[in-house]
C-alpha cells in the first residue's frame, strides 16, 4: 500500500536491439512512428467530462506531445443518449487538444460510456463501464513518528502528519480503485517530478477486501487541508494503470526488457485510456492541539 504510481499517459518506447559489439550501431533506430494518444475521462459529477487527444513523440523527443486540435469527438451511453464535444470551448490556453461537452452532462453509476474519436483519418472506438463508489466515511490525521525524524521533505520539515481513511468495501464484489490526494486544494506531486501528480492504483483484494484507516499518499502539516478522493474503476481501466506501474518500476537498465505499452481499451491500436468512474471526496484540516 505504500507504492505510489503516477496517472499520466505514457508513451511507447522502442525495443533497443542487441547487436555485435563490433556492428555499428545506428541512433536512429530508436525512432518510432506518431500514435494516436486519447485520454478520456467520463464521471458522475459535472464539469469533470473529458476526452484529451493527441499523437505519441519518438523515443528522445522532449517537452508536450503534440495536439490534435481538429479531432471529432462524441459519447453515448446505454440508455441512448448521445454527447457532442467541442475542442476547447473556452479558448484556455493550457486546453488545447482537450475536447469538452458541448451540452454538459453528469455520468450515472450503471450506464456503459462509448467513445468514438476520428482523428488522422482512423476512426478509434472505446467503451467503459462506471461502477458505484461508497463515499468516504471518515478522514483522521495522526503523528508520523517516522517523519518527525526523518521528514520526507527537508524543505517543509513540519509535514509530519499522515492523514488516515476510511470507507466501506463491498464485500459480494470485485472492485478497482484510483485515488488522488490534494494538499490545500492543489493536486499531491510526485517529489521527482513537476508535472506528474501521485495517484495509486489497487483492488479490494491488495487492500485486504476493506479500506480501513489506510494512509493517504502525502504529509501534512498543522493548519493545511488534507483532500482523498476515490475514483471506482473497471478491470480494464484497472489494468491499464498497473501496466503503467509496472512500466515506471522499470529503471531502464541496460540489461532489463524493453517495456510494454500499457493495455488500452481503446480500439485501433491508439495509446492511452478511456474511463468512466464515479468519485468520492472527502477532505479534513489538519487542526492539532499545541
Amino acid at each position: 500500500m505504500n507504492k505510489y504510481i503516477k496517472q499520466t499517459a505514457l508513451l511507447a518506447l522502442s525495443a533497443l536491439l542487441m547487436t555485435a559489439c563490433d556492428e555499428e550501431y545506428i541512433m536512429d533506430d530508436l525512432q518510432t512512428e506518431s500514435t494516436v494518444v486519447i485520454e478520456g475521462l467520463v464521471t458522475n459529477l459535472p464539469g469533470r467530462q473529458f476526452v484529451k487527444v493527441s499523437r505519441s513523440g519518438d523515443f528522445y523527443a522532449s517537452g508536450k506531445t503534440e495536439r490534435i486540435t481538429n479531432a471529432t469527438v462524441q459519447v453515448t451511453d446505454n440508455a441512448g443518449n448521445t454527447f457532442l464535444y467541442a475542442h476547447n470551448p473556452n479558448g484556455h490556453a493550457d486546453s488545447v487538444g482537450y475536447y469538452k461537452p458541448t451540452v454538459p452532462f453528469v455520468g450515472q453509476v450503471g450506464r456503459t460510456y462509448n467513445l468514438t474519436v476520428q482523428a488522422d483519418g482512423e476512426t478509434f472506438i472505446a467503451s467503459d463501464e462506471m461502477f458505484h463508489i461508497n463515499p468516504i466515511e471518515e478522514l483522521e490525521f495522526r503523528v508520523d513518528d517516522d517523519q518527525v525524524d526523518e521528514p520526507e521533505d527537508e524543505d517543509f520539515p513540519n509535514r509530519i502528519y499522515e492523514v488516515l481513511m476510511t470507507v466501506e468495501e463491498p464485500q459480494e464484489t470485485r472492485d478497482y480503485y484510483l485515488f488522488r490526494t490534494y494538499r490545500n486544494g492543489e493536486r499531491i506531486w510526485a517529489e521527482s517530478s513537476e508535472e506528474d501528480p501521485e495517484i495509486y492504483v489497487t483492488d479490494d483484494v491488495l487492500v485486504g477486501g476493506e479500506i480501513n484507516d489506510i494512509a493517504i499518499p502525502g504529509y501534512f502539516e498543522n493548519g493545511e487541508v488534507a483532500g482523498a478522493e476515490i475514483y471506482s474503476l473497471s478491470r480494464p481501466v484497472f489494468i491499464y494503470y498497473r501496466d503503467l506501474s509496472k512500466i515506471l518500476a522499470n529503471d531502464g537498465g541496460m540489461f532489463d526488457p524493453p517495456p510494454a505499452n500499457p493495455r488500452s481499451n481503446i480500439s485501433n491500436n491508439a495509446y492511452g485510456v478511456f474511463q468512466a468512474s464515479a468519485i468520492s471526496y472527502d477532505e479534513i484540516r489538519v487542526e492539532a492541539a499545541e
